[in-house]
């Protein structure tokens, strides 16, 4: 990539990314129940007037709750069939 300014974008994206996993690995860590909602489910026109200033955009919210069940995986993946050797 050679334009700088669309690897600077890049670069911000990663990083929001990042700290937007480590946020809900934490409320994980702590016990609590986490997702992420984008799209369709934050554009009522009601969720951006009441988080935003004239001219932002919001682009996903935390929805943080107590799990009134397991929150492990339903089932686990075999992982022979998604991992291989490296031989490198």
């Amino acid at each position: 990539m050679t334009d700088p300014q669309a690897l600077r974008a890049l670069c911000i994206a990663a990083v929001q990314a990042a700290g937007l996993m480590n946020f809900l690995n934490a409320l994980h860590l702590l016990g609590d129940g986490a997702k992420t909602l984008s799209g369709a489910r934050i554009r009522d026109p009601d969720i951006p007037r009441a988080f935003c200033a004239d001219g932002e955009v919001l682009l996903a919210g935390v929805v943080v709750g107590t799990p009134q069940r397991s929150t492990h995986a339903m089932r686990l993946d075999d992982a022979t069939r998604v991992m291989t050797r490296w031989h490198g």
